[in-house]
């Protein structure tokens, strides 16, 4: 009985034996199929290549030169206008003129040769001007000398040869030499101006034309005086050396 059984228990054996070589060849086979190549050979391939590395940034270089301007564009709308500005010095705002021509017009005792009246509305200052001639006879081979000057009041003119200064003042030398007569009878003409800036008051004004002359006779006229208003009269200086 004891053989029967073993006997019996071989084939067992025996079958599960080569169960366990039928599982161990299909391990060994599924072992082998897990090492086996893909059926992709391409995706393989590609994996397989190595990326090449990332290429490093240069240096920045140097700026290049500016290059030519552009055209110019077209002009923009215009801005808005400015403030006002300060208002400027008042300028000429008045004119008074006369004229005269005596006969034989000397120096009043006074100095006066003549004036000229006008009336402001304001007060300022006046640029006087005076254009006379004045009718010379001298005696043949003596100078003379004859003065003109405008002032604010009757004056005869003093001023020296070389004064520091002369404000609407003229002054003609005649020579001796000159032929201011003929046969004792006649004159010999010369013309002159002056100009002056003096202050004036609302209302009336009088500006004077003064004379004085050394010489045998002298004579002025004609005679046009003319006052202009303003409104400012800054400093100047004048330098004649």
């Amino acid at each position: 009985m004891r053989r029967a059984r073993a006997f019996t228990r071989s084939p067992l054996v025996i079958a599960s034996v080569a169960a366990g070589f039928t599982l161990a060849t299909v391990g060994g086979m599924a072992v082998a199929s897990s090492t086996a190549p893909s059926a992709h050979p391409a995706k393989n391939a590609h994996s397989a290549k190595k990326k090449p590395p990332k290429k490093l940034r240069g240096l920045r270089g140097r700026r290049g030169p500016v290059g030519p301007a552009g055209p110019r564009g077209p002009a923009g709308p215009a801005g808005p206008a400015g403030a006002a500005g300060a208002p400027g010095l008042a300028g000429l705002t008045a004119v008074w003129s006369a004229s005269a021509y005596p006969v034989a017009r000397v120096p009043l005792p006074s100095g006066e040769v003549a004036h000229l009246t006008f009336t402001s509305t304001t007060a300022g200052f006046a640029l006087v001007t005076a254009n006379f001639s004045t009718r010379v006879h001298n005696t043949a081979g003596v100078d003379c000398r004859v003065q003109s000057q405008i002032a604010a009041t009757a004056a005869a003119p003093t001023i020296p040869v070389g004064g520091a200064s002369a404000p609407g003042f003229a002054d003609q030398w005649i020579n001796g030499n000159l032929p201011t007569q003929n046969g004792a009878g006649t004159f010999l003409g010369f013309s002159a101006s002056a100009t002056r800036v003096l202050p004036i008051v609302a209302g009336a004004n009088t500006i004077y034309l003064n004379g004085a002359s050394d010489c045998p006779a002298v004579f002025w006229g004609p005679i046009t005086m003319t006052a202009e208003l303003a409104q400012s009269n800054p400093s100047a200086t004048l330098v004649a050396s």
